[in-house]
């Protein structure tokens, strides 16, 4: 059976390197937003909106409306602040803005994607993304938005980059200190299950990520040493 060829484009499709780095931008500033305001992010405004902007780049509050998800309200109360940070992070980026309605470009590419494509290739595609953004230690939530992902699927893609990269530098998510206690609790516990490790930590400190993050290569490890002590 062929995987299915139509599938709901994400938001990033079609965005070039400069234009991703810039919804990437985008994206920090609304986080803080929603953060300061304590509001889920996509109230602020959605993630095609953000990809739109990076995409469109208007440079006035006349032309803001066109993007897409920005009415009257939203222009309102967003849009001096997210036309500010538009362009800031485009001027970094040598990207330039447009003050011209008749010249914004069309949405129709950014809405509609370049192409239908195959489940396999957008399963690839999102975890080619992730690699990508684990390695600049981007938060898991910023990375799940960019894989259009869910941020559990994005843990265990997390989890199994640590593995592959054991010096990989990990305190973007998991502080030295809390690696330090769960190693710590884990050989006086074990380590082959969680949860004991987990509540000897404090399950209210720790999540079961930091845990299995700082167990990267432990286990491994305590199977070597058994065997040293069994041979």
């Amino acid at each position: 059976m062929q995987a299915s060829e139509t599938r709901a484009t994400r938001p990033t499709d079609g965005l070039s390197p400069e234009e991703l780095s810039l919804y990437q931008h985008l994206a920090e500033w609304r986080r803080q937003q929603a953060r300061a305001h304590e509001v889920p992010p996509f109230q602020v405004l959605t993630n095609r909106t953000l990809a739109d902007l990076a995409r469109r780049r208007p440079s006035n509050t006349l032309i803001i409306k066109e993007i897409f998800g920005i009415g009257p309200a939203k222009a309102q109360a967003w849009g001096e602040p997210v036309l500010a940070v538009l362009h800031e992070g485009a001027q970094a980026l040598g990207l330039a803005l447009c003050d011209n309605i008749a010249e914004l470009a069309a949405p129709t590419e950014l809405l509609l994607g370049p192409r239908r494509r195959t489940d396999a290739e957008s399963v690839a595609e999102a975890h080619r993304i992730a690699e990508v953004a684990f390695g600049a230690g981007l938060p898991l939530e910023l990375t799940a938005e960019l894989c259009a992902r869910a941020p559990a699927t994005v843990a265990g893609w997390l989890e199994d980059w640590a593995e592959r990269h054991p010096q990989a530098d990990l305190s973007p998510w998991l502080s030295p200190a809390t690696r330090q206690q769960v190693r710590e609790q884990a050989q006086i516990v074990g380590c082959e299950r969680l949860k004991p490790v987990r509540e000897a930590v404090g399950a209210g400190t720790v999540s079961y990520l930091e845990v299995r993050l700082a167990l990267v290569g432990l286990r491994g490890q305590s199977h070597v040493e058994q065997r040293l002590v069994l041979q």
